[in-house]
């Protein structure tokens, strides 16, 4: 799970790296050890704290990291309940809901999603908008 966010990382690094205003410029290069190294201080090193169990994601979203299953709270105060805490499983929310970018493909843009990913010790969260990221222990 570890080697495949980090490779979403390392593609989203590579692309935000990338300048749209002149498409004929090259852009700056980063090294794969030197994207690897970003993406690891942005989001895998970066323990995040939680109170009473609960844990920030967004503005009105909180992850529930002391619940038997994988569980959030969402904008509107109703819970999202997953599988078990001790199944992986990868969600993406947007204006405060989980949305499936399956479904939601017309719609759905990473740019403006959160990725949650619940592992059976750690919760790890990042934010496309924001660029910004990290775990929360179990």
């Amino acid at each position: 799970m570890k080697n495949t966010l980090l490779t979403c990382l390392f593609l989203v690094l590579i692309m935000a790296n990338t300048r749209a205003d002149n498409p004929n410029e090259t852009p700056p290069k980063m090294s794969e050890d030197a994207a690897r190294s970003l993406a690891r201080n942005l989001f895998l090193d970066n323990q995040l704290y939680r109170q009473g169990g609960i844990g920030k994601i967004a503005l009105n979203v909180y992850v529930v990291a002391n619940s038997a299953n994988n569980e959030l709270i969402l904008g509107d105060r109703s819970r999202w309940v997953g599988k078990d805490k001790k199944t992986k499983e990868v969600v993406y929310i947007r204006d405060g809901n989980v949305c499936d970018p399956v479904k939601d493909q017309r719609t759905f843009s990473i740019a403006d999603s959160i990725l949650v990913a619940f592992e059976p010790e750690k919760i790890y969260i990042f934010d496309f908008k924001t660029f910004k990221g990290g775990f929360y222990q179990r």
